[in-house]
């Protein structure tokens, strides 16, 4: 490939082909994506991999066994956030992208979130309930690393390299 070739192929591109790539990446990975967020809050982790809140005894023994959760509720381990599974199950994903960078917004639809950041603001753990949304580094590392990848992949196939 000449120079000329490369110039006329990147000046075909639309300047928004970054975004379009990255956006067409997490939609394709969303449920990738969302395991990070599941195997967080199996930890009982926000995005700063600090615990939301701590079960007390009486969601050990009188709540989880009225209402059976899917994941144990022990008494002083941290909330594990996942109790009918809907917060997890309404899970969504959108990108924006600004000069700053790009910024994938997760967020749930379920009607369990105002009680569970209500419960979260009481224990008075972390400043935004919405932090259980974010990635932790390790996640938010990994995920950047295979959106570059699958990048540099997409554009070599442009060039038909």
């Amino acid at each position: 490939m000449t120079i000329y070739e490369f110039i006329d192929i990147v000046e075909d591109m639309p300047s928004n082909w970054i975004e379009l790539n990255v956006q067409k990446f997490v939609h394709d990975n969303q449920d990738m994506i969302f395991s990070f967020i599941e195997n967080q809050w199996e930890l009982g982790e926000n995005e700063d991999g600090q615990a939301v809140g701590y079960y007390k005894p009486v969601t050990e023994n009188f709540y989880a066994k009225i209402s059976r959760p899917l994941l144990p509720k022990r008494t002083g381990q941290p909330y594990n956030l996942i109790w009918s599974g809907s917060l997890f199950k309404e899970l969504h994903i959108e990108t924006k992208f600004s000069n700053n960078g790009n910024i994938i917004l997760i967020d749930s639809s379920s009607n369990s979130k105002t009680k569970l950041f209500a419960q979260i603001k009481e224990e008075n753990l972390i400043n935004d309930p919405y932090s259980i949304f974010g990635l932790n580094e390790k996640h938010n590392s990994q995920l950047n690393q295979y959106i570059e990848d699958n990048l540099i992949e997409n554009f070599k196939e442009l060039l038909n390299l």
